[in-house]
């Protein structure tokens, strides 16, 4: 089986994946930016001002992530929390963090994915930061999460 993953930026591109292409067997999506930046999340106000995901910086990301275009224009391809459908996708592991401008868009995605029925886990670490899986090496809510990881496979397989 293929399972497509990305934390961050990478877990827009993984839901964005997972819709376009056939076969993948399940999404990894750890703090997930899957809606525009304008979106009108309160994370964005309280965390956005933080070292490891400042607002300015997520503005120019999604500017060079729609080249250009406007983002509703983009929104099919870029803003999967947007979706009008979320049903037959894979199964997903979402993972967000407290202390992250993504956090609500995170639990707002996960939520949409079981409302349409698709097999899924959300974990939410309350002491953690957005990046904590990749930069902070071996922290308790790093484990946790790395424990959590392991579990949803094992749940996979046994299903």
């Amino acid at each position: 089986p293929v399972y497509v993953g990305g934390d961050s930026a990478g877990g827009n591109l993984t839901a964005v994946a997972v819709r376009e292409v056939e076969g993948i067997a399940g999404q990894l999506l750890f703090y997930p930016a899957v809606a525009h930046y304008e979106s009108d999340f309160p994370s964005y106000t309280q965390y956005g001002r933080q070292l490891s995901l400042p607002r300015s910086q997520m503005i120019w990301f999604w500017d060079c992530y729609l080249a250009g275009q406007a983002p509703e224009d983009a929104a099919e391809r870029s803003a999967p929390l947007g979706w009008d459908d979320h049903s037959g996708l894979p199964p997903a592991l979402v993972i967000t963090a407290e202390m992250d401008a993504l956090k609500d868009e995170g639990i707002a995605f996960a939520a949409a994915l079981s409302e349409a029925g698709v097999p899924m886990e959300h974990w939410h670490f309350e002491r953690a930061r957005h990046g904590f899986l990749c930069s902070e090496g071996p922290s308790t809510a790093h484990r946790e999460a790395m424990k959590a990881i392991r579990r949803w496979f094992e749940s996979l397989e046994t299903s």
